[in-house]
């Protein structure tokens, strides 16, 4: 059966990898970067790392224009064309199950490398190669790269993307979830639901708030880093509860799927 499910997830991937929406997020991930780097107004002390920790700190870019592309794609492969196919063919549902989060992951890690690359492949285009810290950022002028007297600039990228890796999966979970416990009778009240919890990101820190602090997938923990401390030990810790978060719902949507229509 683990065949199958990787054979009907290859199906998936290669479906979704060349339709519409995943090459319109690619072109729109493309112009984006593109767009905020050339109309924003860099101080000639500036340089390319002030551009990307820029585009990946604020939140209101980060929430509202990186993540929202990958909820049409998370729309394709919970209820694209061949998941009819899949449910004829597979024994179990579950099976269905386990095979859209697999096809999820592997989406996830092709639009975390793009973005990455493309962000940072542009700013070194426009804003010049350097592999440290800028003027500005240096003199302490740069917010978004405040965090610069603790981390390098190749040290401070795999915290970014990081966590943009893992709030693509969390968001993923939390819509199978929501599927599975809703027979999949509420699709766009669960999308609403979703980009309320982005919006309420990028308008509320919600590191600073009791309880939703344990929800919070921002980058301000990238922020509170000190030098004291191990890379490697604090990012598994700032991860480790975001993955058991995603096992947990990935766990019960697979637990609930027995009574869903497809």
């Amino acid at each position: 059966m683990g065949n199958i499910i990787i054979n009907f997830s290859k199906l998936s991937m290669y479906k979704i990898l060349l339709g519409k929406k995943f090459i319109g997020t690619l072109v729109y991930l493309f112009i984006l970067p593109f767009l905020i780097i050339k109309l924003s107004n860099w101080s000639a002390d500036s340089n390319a790392w002030n551009s990307i920790f820029f585009i990946f700190g604020n939140r209101y870019i980060y929430f509202l224009s990186l993540i929202t592309p990958f909820l049409l794609l998370l729309d394709e492969i919970e209820n694209g064309n061949n998941i009819q196919y899949c449910v004829n063919r597979f024994l179990k549902k579950k099976h269905v199950i386990l095979s859209q989060i697999l096809t999820m992951f592997m989406i996830s890690i092709i639009l975390t490398i793009y973005l990455f690359s493309v962000v940072v492949g542009q700013s070194f285009l426009f804003l010049g190669f350097d592999l440290d810290w800028s003027i500005e950022t240096q003199q302490q002028l740069d917010f978004y790269t405040s965090f610069a007297s603790s981390l390098t600039p190749l040290e401070s990228l795999p915290f970014f993307i990081l966590r943009y890796f893992f709030s693509l999966i969390f968001i993923g979970s939390f819509y199978f979830y929501w599927q599975s416990i809703t027979n999949r009778g509420y699709m766009r009240i669960g999308m609403l639901l979703i980009l309320f919890y982005l919006f309420a990101n990028a308008v509320f820190n919600f590191i600073n708030i009791p309880v939703l602090s344990i929800i919070d997938i921002s980058q301000s923990f990238v922020y509170q880093y000190k030098q004291e401390k191990e890379i490697v030990p604090y990012l598994a810790q700032n991860h480790c509860w975001l993955l058991g978060f995603c096992l947990i719902l990935q766990f019960y949507a697979l637990l609930l799927c027995k009574k869903v229509r497809y």
